[in-house]
């Protein structure tokens, strides 16, 4: 079955309702599965949402976007440890750090500054247009393959190979750009 509505329905945080209207265990497991998830996702968990935000490849704009997502994840683990502790969930159950983590506040701009010794950079407008330059070109690259006398398997091959690399190019041209200062 599941836990009963009663425990879950009044929940904030997204994720975690979802986690305990899904729970096939018991309450401090699901509650643990959701916070050891919150830590050690490789994309999403905190510690490694915190390390990106002072990556080398850091640009300003991002600052903003991910304190955002970070402090909405932070509040569904602050619920989450809050249900933990109201349902007399064993104290060691709880990931390392999490207590930290749930609390602690996101990287800032003057943060990364500080650990780079530079001001943090930014894309500038060149670079925003050359992104869009470059799949505008792939986009037309790509029609124009479409048209062009290839008919059959060689023309959507044609076609194909022209968007993949268009926007090949532009992902590496960025990635390059946004390490090079």
């Amino acid at each position: 079955m599941g836990l009963d509505k009663k425990v879950w329905e009044t929940v904030n945080s997204s994720g975690l309702k979802k986690k305990l209207k899904n729970c096939r265990t018991t309450i401090c497991e699901c509650i643990q599965e959701f916070l050891e998830n919150g830590m050690n996702d490789p994309h999403h968990g905190l510690p490694n949402r915190f390390s990106r935000m002072l990556a080398d490849n850091a640009v300003s704009s991002g600052i903003e976007a991910h304190k955002t997502q970070i402090e909405a994840q932070q509040r569904g683990m602050q619920e989450a440890l809050r249900m933990y502790d109201d349902n007399g969930c064993p104290p060691g159950g709880k990931p390392a750090r999490v207590d930290e983590y749930a609390r602690m506040a996101p990287p800032t701009q003057a943060d990364w500054e500080a650990k780079h010794g530079r001001p943090m950079p930014e894309y500038s407008t060149m670079q925003r247009i050359g992104w869009g330059a470059v799949g505008v070109a792939g986009i037309v690259a790509t029609g124009v393959a479409i048209l062009s006398p290839f008919d059959g398997p060689f023309g959507d091959v044609a076609a194909g190979a022209g968007t993949a690399a268009a926007w090949s190019r532009a992902f590496n041209l960025g990635r390059t750009l946004s390490t090079a200062f």
